[in-house]
């Protein structure tokens, strides 16, 4: 159990960075885009939260490839969880969107699929406990 909580504790501690950077990024993009004239820069300014993405991408992967069998089980299942609620998410998003209802940006989305991954995979491994 204790290695458990040691596993789970890398884990966050590997992917808490790249996520942090991320929504930091996303939002200084969302308060500072409006105070740039269309530019390259404000282009740069938008596009910044893609880098800490790309990142939190790569901790990922290296993180699957270490794990062992039982936990990359519930790391799958924890995505196909993730991916489900997303799925649902982005469609019902997009319908309300073609009727002109509401609005959402989609970098959101993004973090949606992470927080839910993740809630998904803490609930998940309670099951194997």
């Amino acid at each position: 159990m204790i290695e458990r909580f040691k596993e789970r504790r890398h884990l966050v501690k590997t992917l808490l960075l790249p996520m942090a950077l991320y929504l930091l990024a996303l939002a200084a993009a969302m308060l500072f885009m409006d105070a740039l004239p269309p530019s390259p820069l404000r282009v740069a300014l938008l596009l910044s939260p893609v880098a800490p993405a790309v990142f939190f991408a790569v901790r990922l992967v290296q993180l699957i490839s270490k794990l062992d069998e039982m936990n990359r089980k519930i790391l799958t299942d924890g995505t196909a969880v993730s991916f489900a609620l997303t799925f649902f998410l982005t469609l019902t998003l997009g319908l309300l969107e073609m009727g002109d209802v509401l609005h959402v940006n989609n970098a959101y989305v993004g973090a949606f699929m992470v927080f839910t991954w993740l809630a998904a995979k803490l609930v998940i491994s309670r099951r194997y406990e």
